[in-house]
């Protein structure tokens, strides 16, 4: 298990304009390699794009081959076209993460366990929740477990809401609660039911939303309040 696992970690190689054509040397920590993989496999090459085109705001992934290199394109229409070196971090930074995830789902390469940190980097909340699914995929084939390290409330409500939609078991997520104490990191397990709730949660961790909303309307109140009103 150990010799098939794969780890990405949090930060992930920058694309380059363009790639030589050398043989997929395996994923490394950076996700270095994921580019070669997607030009050796055309068709995982157009799950990805397709992914792409689904989740990145219309933005199309596609290969342009040359004689002896090969560059990653981004394409929203016949007329608007970028190399993804040019595009957002985050349209970079996730390419290791989908082409890893699509590639074990295609891949029966027997018992896995995989590990990812902050998969969500540099995307907008929209583009976070579809990872969460990529994950819940591999997972419920069965041969093997996603560790997901990550600091996205999107992600964990994606979860949840598929845990409440049936199409995940609560018994297959474990949620866990890193705590920083006197004695080193503490591991908390969340329980979570049928109806995707949790049994407890930590003060103060993705309350912000709800306390600058509420804030907002505080100050809303105040500013249409007459004088000597309350």
């Amino acid at each position: 298990m150990l010799d098939e696992m794969v780890h990405l970690g949090p930060t992930r190689e920058a694309i380059t304009p363009t790639y030589p054509n050398e043989q997929f040397e395996g994923f490394d920590l950076r996700g270095s390699h994921a580019p070669q993989l997607l030009r050796l496999d055309g068709a995982l090459a157009d799950e990805v794009g397709d992914w792409y085109a689904k989740h990145m705001d219309g933005w199309r992934l596609s290969l342009k081959r040359d004689s002896d290199s090969f560059s990653l394109r981004l394409s929203r229409s016949s007329m608007l076209s970028t190399n993804l070196a040019q595009g957002g971090e985050g349209l970079q930074q996730v390419l290791p993460v989908v082409v890893h995830q699509l590639w074990r789902q295609r891949n029966d390469s027997g018992q896995f366990l995989d590990v990812v940190e902050q998969p969500e980097l540099h995307l907008h909340a929209a583009a976070q929740a579809p990872l969460a699914d990529l994950f819940i995929g591999t997972a419920l084939q069965g041969r093997g477990q996603i560790l997901v390290e990550t600091n996205s409330e999107p992600i964990l409500l994606r979860v949840q809401r598929r845990v409440a939609e049936g199409s995940l078991r609560p018994d297959q997520v474990a949620l866990y609660f890193v705590e920083m104490t006197d004695e080193g990191s503490q591991l908390k397990p969340v329980g979570l039911n049928q109806d995707g709730e949790v049994d407890w949660w930590p003060q103060g961790v993705f309350e912000e939303d709800f306390d600058e909303v509420a804030a907002i309307r505080r100050a809303q109140r105040a500013r249409t309040t007459p004088q000597g009103q309350s």
